[in-house]
């Protein structure tokens, strides 16, 4: 299993230095936290919540024990760990736009220029509702907005811990209700892991995941896991029985230990400035033959075995090769990574096709491009134990097949109508994404419509997991290694690996702005032969051991080497569970590579199937042209030596093993691209294609702008982000 996000361990914090140990706030602190958990931190005054605080933000230093951040320890203060207060720190002389800018610029300064930092700080002024204020001085704002201010400030920094201490307690109840609902579609679109001290059990119920109730001179009395779905609605929330359950339950454990004794005020010992991160070793670069427009990048990845390509480039020496000084940015959702690269926060990304393709609908993005694609194939739909367990009972044939599988789920929706049990929840990586589409294709092959016989929500691939172990999804696809996790502990099964819904499916691309394409040709050139040289890298026979090695680091997937091994070989994917493993990754082999626009033109007719999209298909082929660029990718290879279609497009669904594509100049050898229902796809034929469907759904109406909101449950609210 993956090491956590964060990890507090032994923790022990003296009154003062020259007590004896037993005169303390808190002693054997132990916890961990996922990346993009919400833990509220509850307990009788004195023991140690606020202190508790002021260590993670490292402005005070524990007696004994540690605290590790991402496989870092925290040592000190550091940019993105500031704490959210009752009083906002608003500057006077500053408006609200230029105060937020000055922490957005301290933590961007060396990576991106003014321009794009008035974006973000807008668009994060936007995100926690205090747009309007943007011109105005404290003295002119309410103490709402001066906190929607101060947390669009820790937002623009781009936190990896986000601290509020008591920050909704001197709001009036409608105020902290407006608050509340701010701050949980802040969560929803941003992810980031939150710890936040509060006296109001209503307002733990409602936004933690996780409520630790903390004793004077101890530690974690008690640790309260929150089964109540993300996203979450105050509105809908606060009447349900489960919702009283647990504040009543909260309420009796605070009393038991309301006893403890008065707080004192520890004499802490101020901390040191924290030591620079390391930079990644240096290494010789070769000529690229090229002069670069930008050669120091910052490039997006959510962790995924998938994300090998730009590990494997960095860590390999390929970027240096080209005169590339690359830093690799970690990010928790596909939602930050597409705000980012629209932004140029980022100047790329490894990026799920098709949320290029579903912001070109949308104008509140940039205009985005791709000239290479970093894989085939990857992911599996995965359900509960018990789902799985189910859906054996109901005795359909072929279990271990896509269509049977399906209808055996199909059995068990059936048998919830009846029995007047809630829908199943299944989750996706993202509205946008191959997951999305290909478990609804995979649904609907059985007569399920993912629209009104289950629920959908969108969570993080990193989260995945945690959400099916704790019960609150039914099942969900996602890429690996996060399908083997669950299988390899039991708590879930494989019942689909996306191979065998489309042989060969695309996945992620290289993802950049258009603006940014055009501004950087020669740059862009290089990072393709970077990832291709990578890539091909990765398909060397004896290369696993090096490769999982690289994407075990605690930067990329922080996991082990033998888990990723399973994950990359694929053996916990196969339905049938012989071990033998399906074909999964393909990184290099059968024109990986290539961005080939008929993939494009199947994703875009699935929008428009399911009603994600309402456009023409002259539209439909004016996107694919304009967001997928074959001619960089071609130029790239050639330098390499790499062959190239000289074709955008290509029939899929006629081939269920290799086959010849007789090209212009010479043979390629591609792999199968069979339907689990062997359709046949002509992307020069969108309408007959279509026309095969049941007729498309249309959009559903657009949420009010102060309601919209990204990566959230659209079961029953639809419709994605990018609308």
């Amino acid at each position: 299993m993956a090491a956590s996000h964060l990890i507090i361990s032994r923790l022990a914090l003296a009154e003062s230095p020259e007590r004896e140990p037993s005169a303390s706030i808190f002693t054997d602190l132990d916890f961990r936290a996922e990346s993009g958990d919400c833990i509220a931190l509850m307990g009788a005054p004195g023991c140690g919540k606020a202190e508790l605080l002021q260590i993670l933000a490292g402005n005070l230093r524990a007696t004994s024990g540690g605290v590790i951040l991402d496989g870092r320890e925290i040592c000190g203060p550091a940019a993105g760990r500031s704490i959210v207060g009752k009083e906002p720190r608003l500057r006077a002389w500053l408006t609200a736009h230029a105060y937020v800018a000055r922490s957005a610029r301290a933590a961007w300064k060396k990576r991106k220029a003014g321009g794009d930092i008035d974006e973000w700080v807008r668009h994060n002024l936007h995100l926690t509702g205090a747009a309007d204020a943007a011109s105005l001085r404290p003295g002119k704002l309410s103490a709402a907005l001066r906190l929607r201010v101060e947390l669009a400030r820790v937002l623009a920094s781009d936190p990896k811990l986000l601290l509020l201490d008591d920050a909704f307690g001197t709001l009036d109840a409608g105020t902290r209700a407006a608050l509340h609902d701010t701050f949980l579609a802040m969560q929803q679109r941003v992810q980031h892991t939150a710890i936040l001290v509060t006296e109001n059990l209503a307002e733990a119920v409602l936004l933690a995941d996780r409520i630790l109730i903390l004793t004077r001179g101890g530690g974690v009395k008690h640790d309260i896991t929150i089964d109540l779905l993300r996203p979450r609605s105050r509105a809908q929330l606060v009447t349900t029985p489960e919702y009283e359950a647990y504040v009543a339950q909260l309420r009796k454990l605070l009393s038991e230990t309301s006893a403890a004794a008065p707080a004192a005020t520890p004499q802490a010992q101020a901390m040191p400035a924290p030591e620079a991160m390391l930079p990644h070793p240096q290494r010789h670069p070769m000529p690229s033959g090229k002069v670069l427009e930008k050669p120091a990048l910052s490039l997006g990845y959510v962790p995924l075995s998938d994300c090998a390509p730009l590990a494997v480039a960095l860590e390999e020496g390929f970027f240096d090769g080209y005169g590339l000084d690359i830093t690799l940015v970690r990010e928790t959702s596909w939602q930050n990574v597409l705000d980012k690269v629209s932004m140029g926060l980022l100047d790329g990304a490894q990026m799920p096709a098709p949320m290029l393709l579903g912001a070109h609908f949308s104008a509140a993005y940039r205009p985005l491009v791709t000239s290479m694609s970093l894989g085939l194939n990857g992911n599996a739909i995965t359900v509960a134990s018990d789902i799985y367990a189910r859906m054996r009972a109901t005795g359909v044939a072929d279990l271990e097949t896509p269509l049977g599988s399906a209808r055996a789920l199909r059995a068990v929706i059936d048998a919830n109508r009846r029995e007047r049990r809630p829908p199943l929840v299944f989750a996706v990586v993202a509205a946008f994404s191959s997951h999305n589409y290909l478990l609804r294709y995979w649904m609907a092959s059985a007569g399920i419509d993912p629209d009104r016989d289950i629920r959908l929500a969108v969570i993080p691939p990193p989260q995945m997991a945690h959400y099916l172990q704790a019960g609150l999804v039914s099942g969900f696809c996602v890429g690996e290694p996060w399908n083997t996790v669950v299988a390899r502990n039991g708590t879930g099964r494989v019942v689909v690996n996306s191979y065998a819904i489309w042989n060969n499916h695309p996945e992620k691309v290289l993802a950049v702005t258009r603006a940014w394409a055009d501004a950087h040709p020669n740059t862009h050139r290089a990072v393709i032969k970077a990832l291709l040289d990578a890539c091909w890298w990765i398909e060397k026979d004896d290369r696993r051991p090096q490769l999982t090695r690289i994407l075990s680091q605690g930067r990329y997937l922080n996991m082990p080497q033998d888990d990723l091994e399973a994950a990359l070989d694929g053996v916990y994917l196969n339905p049938a569970g012989t071990g033998q493993a399906p074909p999964l990754h393909a990184f290099h082999r059968d024109c990986a590579n290539f961005p080939w626009r008929s993939h494009a033109l199947w994703l875009l007719a699935q929008m428009r199937r399911w009603g994600h999209i309402q456009a023409s298909t002259h539209e439909l082929q004016h996107a694919a042209r304009s967001v997928y660029r074959p001619e960089l990718y071609r130029e790239a290879a050639r330098a390499r030596g790499v062959p190239a279609p000289c074709c955008d497009l290509k029939p899929e669904g006629a081939h269920e093993s290799e086959w010849q594509l007789e090209d212009s100049k010479r043979q390629f050898l591609l792999g199968s691209d069979r339907f689990m229902d062997g359709r046949l796809f002509d992307p020069e034929q969108l309408d007959h294609y279509l026309a095969g469907f049941e007729p498309a759904k249309k959009p559903a109406p657009r949420p009010a702008p102060e309601a919209t909101r990204d990566d959230r449950d659209y079961g029953d609210n639809w419709y994605p982000s990018m609308a």
